[in-house]
């Protein structure tokens, strides 16, 4: 009876060892794609065994997983790969030291809590159901991505080392982008995002907000800013506080409301390589009630394009439907002015004046 007693004692204590799954799927699938985690060959996985694995990423063959609760148990893990399955749940608060989680792909849904894992530099979600994933405070976090969940907000400002930003295909009326500052990359599409102000994001060279509800953008110390896409939008403004950056090369507005374009610095004008591409007829940074007043005609032209007054101004552009400049000219007034040599197609003209920036579309016959 003694020795019964201290056999069940025994290997209840050894039990308690182990790490306990409750998919043994998962298990068996660490177990395979990691043979030396099971040291002694019992085919399990002890407290201590668990210690030794610092990267799990070699589970994408084993799809079979609905429960992932073991994990925490990895305490030294560094990486953590677990895609494509149906797991809806995960706790990685253990899990501290992880500088890369990939969990894209499965059936996560509601609130994932990361704010324990401030070593994280990588952490990417796609195409989960996420509505809610709490980050940590003071967070290293370089590059995250969330793309195409159910997120209704994020706070990124916990996060001054964040690199790249994708959220495509969310449900988010207003993000705050103010700690941010070395920003590289945004990507944001598909969302409910009203205004946007990118104010001393100095490291950012790419946006892309199309399919929003954007009725604002603003802009102030960008410098390295090179591509903007704001397609399907409802701008109004693109507020250039100080000016175009030198660096800007793409400006794509097609399926917008008419918008106006402010500049801090009357002179200012587009960098003669920006490719423009706007679908709607406009007035750009119009500061006076009088160049409203300017008409153009005829529209179609075949090769004079008139105005209903003469202008006084600094400089003409005259850009392709591919955005390209296709002439450009400094006069001092302008009555008409000679298109025939164009090929037909669409055309903006651009006009600087000291009184602001007028911008016309017509079509050369």
């Amino acid at each position: 009876m003694k020795k019964a007693l201290l056999f069940l004692f025994v290997g209840g204590f050894f039990s308690a060892q182990n790490v306990e799954f409750t998919d043994i799927n998962f298990k068996n699938a660490i177990i395979k794609a990691y043979p030396a985690v099971d040291a002694n060959i019992d085919h399990e996985i002890s407290f201590e065994e668990a210690k030794t694995l610092t990267s799990m990423r070699n589970l994408a063959s084993y799809p079979l997983i609905t429960d992932v609760k073991g994990i925490e148990s990895f305490i030294n893990l560094t990486e953590l790969s677990l895609t494509q399955k149906d797991f809806k749940t995960i706790d990685v608060s253990k899990n501290t030291k992880l500088t890369t989680l990939n969990l894209r792909e499965n059936k996560l849904a509601g609130t994932l809590d990361v704010s324990s894992l401030s070593a994280l530099k990588t952490l990417e979600l796609n195409s989960n159901a996420l509505v809610e994933v709490v980050l940590p405070l003071n967070g290293n976090i370089e590059t995250l991505y969330i793309n195409e969940n159910k997120l209704t907000e994020i706070d990124v400002r916990t996060l001054p080392n964040l690199k790249r930003l994708f959220l495509v295909n969310n449900q988010i009326p207003a993000l705050d982008l103010s700690q941010n500052t070395i920003l590289e990359r945004l990507h944001i599409n598909k969302n409910k995002v009203t205004n946007l102000d990118l104010t001393n994001l100095t490291k950012l060279n790419w946006m892309s907000v199309n399919d929003n509800l954007l009725t604002n953008i603003t802009f102030r110390n960008n410098p390295v800013l090179k591509t903007i896409l704001a397609q399907n939008n409802k701008i109004k403004i693109l507020d250039f506080q100080d000016g175009f950056t030198n660096m800007l090369t793409v400006i794509n507005l097609t399926g917008n409301a008419t918008f106006n374009k402010i500049i801090k610095d009357c002179d200012d004008t587009l960098p003669s390589n920006v490719s423009v591409a706007i679908e709607d007829n406009c007035i750009l940074g119009t500061q006076n009630e009088v160049l409203n007043s300017v008409k153009f005609y005829p529209n179609p032209v075949t090769d004079q394009i008139y105005f209903s007054e003469n202008l006084q101004i600094q400089n003409y552009q005259i850009l392709n439907v591919e955005g390209k400049v296709v002439r450009n000219e400094n006069v001092l007034i302008l009555k008409s002015l000679e298109v025939s040599t164009l090929e037909k197609g669409v055309y903006l003209l651009k006009l600087k004046t000291k009184k602001g920036d007028l911008v016309h579309r017509f079509i050369k016959n």
